[in-house]
Formats: structure tokens, sequence, C-alpha cells
């Protein structure tokens, strides 16, 4: 249970205090890492207390479990009550510090109680969904939590109607941070609710950007800059690595985009990719739909596309057009006997077939054997490979050899890789899903488990 209140240094209720509040599955242990032990150690803040704010969340997407999740609502007025009344009431200047959804949290206990902003010196929100996610990224359908993150749901709609009463002038010194390479939480949403003068880059994915491993860390130097009002000449955190990634994909565009119908291969893919990035789904998949593809690879990539597009709007054609380019891959990839691509497309069908009719079927079986196969064949020692053997007994019925391979697959994947872990782990969980038997749940569960002692959260 992650509702605690951790304090790494009481200097007494009569000095300010900072408080890290965790996101989405996060816990109030280790979402920040060392952070508080570093930051004590500023001689120039040592007057400041230090804690850590937890709450109850989870990734495990069994329905009953996840109804016990309170929504982003009930935390708010949670630690609106906190902050009002309960153990942080006693501080006289209060500075926080949230991640992820953590942030939306904290917005939302401000804006509902504004008394509160008089004691705020200082906010900061590193990688919040301050305009919400596409169906809540990869954890759409399981949570409230998660819903409540849609970029359509009512408490987004809400927190962007109201947002302006606090936010567009904020009484106490506020900045809005994203990760260089955060695959989790676009720039997009974190940063542009707010003003230019709010914003900020950082190097590092959605979790390295509130995991310093040194006194050099970005955030850590932001966050000891920010307390104590120092301002450099240039603006903090410019983050090349963030600035050579977007300025790589922009070349990319620029570069191939004039001259995309004559392309092909993996400079097509390369180019529909930097589109994604930076333009979106949509445009992407309109460029691969409009030139014929020539290989496995560029197949794939657009039925991956569209099998994002039916993940996320459920539409039929778009499932009918993810098996069709599907289908194409894996027909060029047995032709060529690429042992990669024939078991990523195989799995990738056996997906689509098995949620839609909610089953497992003899072709869908059939597929699974296909694509384990060509895994085991597959010379590459990567993730995914683990991942589609992992998948596809899950299709045979051998959960703890899928159990296992999903383990195997998790060795590969580092801790601040959240986009690869959570695509493996909610395609496992659609398909666990899909299973028969009443050991379903206890599968999920113990799936839950093996990613917890690999140390990915998010």
């Amino acid at each position: 249970m992650n509702q605690e209140i951790l304090v790494h240094r009481d200097v007494g209720g009569d000095r300010p205090a900072m408080a890290f509040v965790h996101g989405f599955t996060g816990r109030v242990e280790e979402t920040w890492g060392c952070f508080a032990e570093l930051i004590a150690r500023v001689d120039d803040l040592r007057d400041w207390n230090i804690l850590s704010v937890g709450y109850e969340t989870s990734l495990r997407p069994g329905v009953p479990f996840w109804s016990r999740n309170p929504d982003l609502t009930a935390l708010s007025a949670q630690l609106g009550g906190r902050l009002a009344g309960g153990i942080l009431a006693h501080y006289p200047r209060i500075a926080l510090f949230g991640h992820s959804m953590g942030g939306l949290i904290i917005q939302r206990a401000l804006l509902d109680r504004p008394v509160l902003a008089g004691r705020m010196s200082h906010l900061a929100l590193f990688g919040t969904p301050s305009d919400g996610l596409a169906k809540a990224g990869p954890f759409g359908f399981w949570t409230r939590q998660a819903r409540d993150m849609g970029d359509s749901s009512s408490f987004i709609r809400k927190l962007r109607a109201d947002r302006d009463r606090l936010f567009a002038d904020p009484p106490f010194a506020f900045r809005a941070i994203a990760g260089a390479s955060d695959d989790f939480v676009p720039a997009a949403s974190s940063l542009k609710p707010f003003a230019e003068r709010f914003r900020l880059h950082v190097s590092g994915n959605h979790l390295d950007i509130v995991r310093p491993t040194d006194d050099h860390h970005d955030s850590l130097v932001f966050v000891k800059n920010f307390l104590l009002g120092i301002h450099e000449d240039r603006p903090f955190g410019t983050a090349a690595d963030w600035l050579c990634t977007r300025e790589r994909f922009e070349r990319i565009i620029e570069r191939d985009l004039p001259h995309a119908d004559r392309l092909g291969g993996e400079r097509l893919v390369e180019l529909a990719l930097a589109l994604e990035e930076m333009r979106g789904l949509d445009e992407a998949r309109a460029l691969l739909e409009r030139i014929t593809p020539d290989c496995a690879e560029q197949f794939a990539v657009l039925g991956g596309r569209c099998k994002r597009a039916w993940l996320l709007g459920g539409r039929t054609a778009d499932h009918a057009a993810a098996e069709r380019h599907y289908g194409r891959a894996l027909q060029i990839a047995r032709n060529d006997t690429d042992h990669a691509r024939i078991h990523y497309a195989a799995i990738n069908l056996a997906f689509l077939r098995a949620i839609r009719r909610q089953e497992v079927d003899s072709k869908v079986a059939e597929l699974a054997r296909l694509a384990e196969s060509h895994a085991r064949l597959d010379g590459r020692t990567d993730g995914w490979r683990q991942a589609t053997m992992g998948e596809a007994r899950l299709y045979l019925g051998e959960r703890q050899g899928a159990i296992g391979a999903f383990a195997d697959a998790l060795t590969f994947f580092k801790p601040g890789d959240v986009r690869s872990v959570a695509s493996m782990v909610q395609q496992a969980h659609h398909v666990i899903a899909c299973l028969g038997g009443r050991d379903r749940e206890e599968l999920a569960d113990e799936l839950d488990r093996v990613v917890e002692r690999h140390g990915h959260t998010c």
C-alpha cells in the first residue's frame, strides 16, 4: 500500500518542506530513487524538511484489484486534506515536486483548495500528462486512474477548463518539465498547457528524469537552483539529447518527405516513425498507406500503426487493415526465410485474431506455434524474441513456460524503458483476459509480480 508519508529529513515543523509525489504505479520509497538523499547534501538547503508522499496505485490490470484504486479526484482530495489539515498542514511553506500522474493530483488539489496556493513556495511537474494521454497510453482500459489520464476524460477536461485560474500566473515558482527521451508522456502533453516561460527540458526518459545518479544530474541541479532562486544565463535543461533527437527527426522529415513516393524499405520506415513522433500516428499511417510497401518490415510497421489505432479506437476497419498488413509481412518474410520478421508478424496476427474473437481457436494456436518455432531460430538475443515466445506459450496453454519467457524478456529491457515493457505487458494481459480457466487472475498476478521483481514501474 502506497499511502504513507516517508520522512527523509525532519528539521522541525516551523521550517519549510519539500515533498516528492510519485506517479502511476510508483512507490513512495522507490520512484524518486536517491533524489532526497542527494538534495539533502546541499548545505544551503539544510533548513528544509524533506518528505515523499505516497498513495494507492498499482499496475495490476485485473478488474477486482483495480476497482480498489481511488480515482484522481479522490487522490487530489486526499492530498489537499493532507496539506490543509493533515500531516503536511504545519509546514509554513511547501515546495511540491510531482512525477507523472502525481503532477495531475497536485494541480487538482491546488485548484480545488485555492487557499493552499498561498503556502506554496515552488511547484515542478516532471513528465506530467497535463493535457492527458491518448486513451491513457498503454494502460488505457484497466483502471479508473488510467482512464482519468485519458485526453478526453472528464478529469482532464475539467483540469483544462480550470487550470488558468491558477497556472496562468501562479503565486509560486513554477515549472513544467519534459524528459528529452520520454516515450511515455509526450512533451505536447507535459509542456504545452503552460506558458513558454514555465517550460523546461531535461535529459532522460520518463523514469530517469526523477532518478539522479550523481550531483550533476539535470533534474537534481534544476531542483537545487530552483529552490535557491538561482537563474542561469541560459535556459536550464535545454537537454542536448532532446534537441538532437528532435533535430534528427526534423532532418529526416525535411530530407525525405518531399520525395516520399520514391522511398522504400528502411528509409520509408524511418520517415514514418519520425512523422509519428513529431506529427502523430495518423500522418505516419497515411504516409505508409499511400506508398506501396516493398518489404516485410514496411508492412509490419504499417500493421503496427493500424493495430495501435484499433486498440485506441476500436474501429473494425483498423483491425482488418492490421491483419492485412501483418499477413503480407508474414508472406514476404517466409519467402525470405527471415525468422525475426516471421515470428513478429505471426504473433501479432495471433493476437489480433484472439482478442477480436475473445478465444484461442485452432488458427490462433497454429500462428502461435509458427511464431514460437521461428523465435527459436532467430539468432538475435533481445527482449522481443523472448516476449514472442512468452505470448505464444500463453496461446498454447503452457502458462508457466510463458511466465518464464516473459521474465527472460524483462532482463533485456532497462528499468526506464517504460514503452517497451508497457507494450509487452499490455499485450500479455489482453491475451490472459481471453484465456479460459479459473487461474486467469492468478496468472495475471504472477506476471505482475515478475514485472515488479525486475524493477519496472511507471
